[in-house]
């Protein structure tokens, strides 16, 4: 899965987001474009972009998947979520308190 970065090198666009829209009605495409907070070059690959793996149908469906654990995610979430903060500074999460 792709993440398409900003200007800034920080910011990142995700590629399943991207892909399960039509990407010449994203509003938030448009508007990162004309405050040039991307380069007409990463709005083009945005645009052109084809998931090398299956998507959801919909921006919803995937979101109701991405919170479905949220509260309670399991050990591999924990671990993946620990290695993109050591990974990346910029990123930070509250650990979720243990559930009883």
């Amino acid at each position: 899965m792709n993440h398409f970065c900003g200007k800034d090198g920080q910011s990142r666009i995700c590629g399943g987001w991207t892909g399960c829209h039509d990407r010449d009605q994203l509003l938030a495409l448009r508007v990162a474009l004309a405050d040039s907070q991307i380069t007409v070059e990463t709005a083009e690959a945005i645009r052109d972009y084809t998931s090398p793996m299956p998507l959801f149908e919909s921006g919803a469906e995937a979101a109701a998947h991405g919170m479905r654990d949220i509260l309670a995610p399991d050990p591999e979430a924990r671990r993946t979520m620990n290695k993109i903060v050591r990974v990346r500074p910029d990123v930070t999460y509250a650990p979720a308190r243990p559930t009883d």
